[in-house]
């Protein structure tokens, strides 16, 4: 009885397809023009991700993660309209935000990954 060859798959699980999400999300923001992205523009990263993650992906979804991105690269940037930073120091509610906005995207995330099956995957 041949014995199944492992060596060059990998396990492809709910915790890769919410990395996949999360990193997708991040270079889709990070490649927008200065006037956003268009409808367009999204339904082509969600038939992307709906491909990797053999699921339909709901643009509206990934429009809600693509903005959670944005807001934490602007608490980066010292923009977001939340964000109190005083010039001593003395009032900062970065972390607070980070962590607020961090748990919010996750929990899209999560909800996105939801039904993606266990499975191997040959490595390319």
């Amino acid at each position: 009885m041949d014995s199944l060859d492992f060596t060059h798959s990998y396990l492809f699980d709910k915790d890769l397809a919410a990395n996949i999400v999360h990193t997708e999300a991040k270079r889709f923001h990070a490649e927008l023009p200065i006037g956003g992205y268009t409808e367009a523009e999204l339904q082509d990263l969600a038939r992307k991700l709906s491909w990797i993650l053999a699921k339909d992906i709901n643009p509206a979804d990934l429009d809600t993660i693509v903005m959670y991105v944005g807001e934490l690269a602007s608490i980066d940037a010292g923009t977001h309209e939340e964000l109190d930073v005083n010039q001593s120091g003395t009032i900062d509610n970065r972390t607070e935000l980070r962590d607020r906005i961090t748990a919010l995207l996750f929990e899209e995330i999560t909800f996105m990954v939801v039904g993606v099956r266990t499975r191997w995957e040959l490595a390319a």
